[in-house]
């Protein structure tokens, strides 16, 4: 049922949610129509289904993605990080953010290597992860949101500052101390900063 309708729906979206788990094996892609034109992409995946990352680099117009799945941060989800920003990554991301889920997987947290892209931002809406906490990113640097918040921004409605906002602001915090760092050593490299216009 819900494969039949996403082959017939047109491509007029530009920000959509979808659960990934009820689509069949094989079609797990996004060659279909209604992805054509997104600038918003979300990925939950309940069960941590796996999807095929090559198409995602054909959504020239791609600007935001988010994927939950229910992994702790390990080598596992940094290995899943580096396959869709490697080759399947279109140029038009700037934001990339990447939901974890505590213990839920039975592995122990680590903390996301410093030399990881700066258009990554994990974020959770588990109550049982302390900011802060070893293995996790620091506080200011990770987003927590109830799971009753993120609801309501996957489904359009957010309370608030919704998580793409919260992203983006960390992003530009980054981008912020890595230009003071730069300029702080005299060296400053033209292509190090990148200006995002603002709301992105």
């Amino acid at each position: 049922m819900v494969w039949d309708t996403m082959k017939s729906l047109p491509g007029v979206l530009t920000q959509f949610s979808i659960r990934l788990d009820p689509l069949p094996d094989g079609v797990r892609d996004f060659s279909f129509t209604i992805f054509r034109n997104l600038t918003h992409l979300e990925i939950v995946s309940v069960n941590g289904a796996e999807w095929s990352w090559a198409s995602l680099a054909d959504l020239e117009h791609l600007t935001h993605l988010s994927l939950d799945i229910p992994w702790n941060i390990n080598r596992r989800l940094l290995r899943l990080i580096g396959e869709i920003l490697g080759s399947s990554c279109p140029p038009s991301l700037r934001v990339f953010v990447v939901f974890f889920s505590g213990t839920t997987d039975g592995t122990l947290p680590m903390r996301p290597p410093k030399d990881l892209d700066t258009r990554v931002v994990f974020a959770t809406g588990d109550d049982s992860v302390d900011e802060g906490d070893e293995g996790y990113p620091p506080a200011d640097d990770m987003i927590v949101r109830s799971v009753d918040d993120l609801v309501t921004d996957w489904a359009g409605r957010p309370v608030g500052t919704d998580f793409w906002s919260q992203a983006e602001q960390i992003i530009r915090r980054r981008q912020l101390a890595a230009l003071k760092k730069a300029n702080s050593n005299h060296d400053l490299d033209a292509g190090l900063w990148i200006e995002l216009p603002i709301g992105f």
